[in-house]
């Protein structure tokens, strides 16, 4: 009724529409967040509500009518253009019309914030066989790039087209992985450790039915199953635990320990036998060869940045993992001393109030300069080079 009220009848579709999930797995045990009563506009209650809360009814107000609302429709357009000097050149663009506006009319045609938009007048503008007057042609080299790496929305995107856990799991999946130190962050994205990396080949050459992708599907799909009493719990585990068993007893024998300690030059000044480099769930650290007789261990000279602790002026600033997997930077003499930070130390002290100055770096590769002081307002910011 609003809709046929306020905008017509073809910006209404008749009863309404109706839309049912995509996701396998996707639950449907919460209501949408809805207005209760689509008649009441944001504008006419915006004298009644704070600025966040009119912000915040706008946006839920104008997505439930934008869903109930027709599509919007576009010509999609290839324009083709040959350039002929002493070579011939064949350049092409795709661009896009918008024909109807549809739900885009309730934010006022957003689709114009975008730049691959043709005008109304387009064909008028672009005919076939017509010439152009060519004034600039800019040449522009570009490499093939590996595809991105995973990211938190990423991954949970790929676990749900492959049917692999529950809405409910995968936090404490991506939790896990990161905890036992099989990938760590790299600004947003997931980047796999060598002791990820070992455990990955491992487990594909030794257990390749059970890291496969359609494999935990399928028990996904089992468990579904008997949850419905649709099969039997009882021969649904036995189908898979009896040859699992066989080829886990097989594999204690023949698979090889995997030695991910390194060696190196350096002595224990405990007890005087070698120091090795292992890998823990923090990360990797220097521990003493006589473990446990020798319970030795200091954090890796790659993980110190040659920047005296600003808080002691004694030990030197290092990065360290939390138990989730965040690196922050603290002193060596820890617990003897307690500083921490989440950014970046430079060494430098803030002109304004004396206060240890810290860094972090920007999407656009710019570097901020902050003053760790919360009460200061010092902040300096350094551009990349183009």
């Amino acid at each position: 009724e609003y809709l046929l009220k306020n905008y017509g009848p073809k910006y209404s579709v008749k009863d309404g529409r109706f839309y049912k999930n995509k996701a396998k797995l996707a639950q449907e045990a919460h209501e949408a967040i809805r207005p209760t009563n689509p008649q009441l506009a944001p504008q006419d209650l915006k004298v009644f509500l704070s600025s966040d809360q009119y912000k915040l009814y706008t946006l839920v107000w104008n997505r439930f009518l934008m869903s109930q609302m027709p599509d919007a429709n576009y010509t999609n357009v290839t324009i083709e253009i040959t350039v002929t000097n002493t070579n011939k050149f064949l350049f092409t663009s795709t661009l896009k019309h918008l024909d109807f506006d549809g739900y885009l009319k309730i934010e006022n045609n957003i689709n114009n914030k975008e730049n691959n938009f043709l005008p109304t007048d387009w064909s008028n503008i672009f005919k076939l066989q017509s010439n152009l007057d060519v004034k600039n042609i800019e040449v522009s080299e570009h490499q093939t790039e590996p595809p991105p790496r995973y990211n938190e929305a990423s991954l949970i995107k790929a676990l749900e087209e492959y049917g692999i856990g529950r809405p409910s799991t995968y936090a404490p999946i991506i939790t896990t992985l990161e905890n036992r130190y099989y990938m760590e962050k790299d600004n947003r994205a997931f980047v796999p450790t060598p002791l990820g990396i070992q455990v990955c080949e491992m487990l594909e050459a030794n257990f390749p039915q059970i890291v496969d992708f359609n494999f935990t599907a399928k028990i996904e799909t089992n468990f579904d199953d008997i949850a419905e009493a649709k099969i039997d719990w009882i021969k649904v585990i036995k189908d898979f635990y009896v040859p699992f068993k066989a080829n886990l007893d097989e594999k204690y024998q023949s698979v090889v320990k995997i030695d991910t300690t390194e060696k190196t030059d350096e002595i224990c000044e405990k007890c005087g036998s070698p120091m090795i480099i292992r890998t823990g769930r923090f990360g990797k650290f220097l521990a003493c060869s006589n473990f446990p007789q020798c319970k030795n261990a200091k954090t890796l000279k790659e993980n110190r940045l040659n920047i005296k602790c600003p808080k002691c002026q004694i030990g030197e600033v290092v990065v360290r993992r939390s138990k989730k997997g965040k690196s922050f930077y603290g002193c060596s003499r820890y617990p003897d001393c307690d500083f921490i930070s989440n950014y970046k130390p430079t060494g430098e002290k803030c002109p304004d109030c004396g206060y240890p100055l810290t860094s972090y770096n920007l999407k656009n590769g710019n570097t901020v300069i902050k003053c760790s002081n919360r009460n200061c307002k010092y902040k300096s910011t350094t551009e990349k080079e183009p």
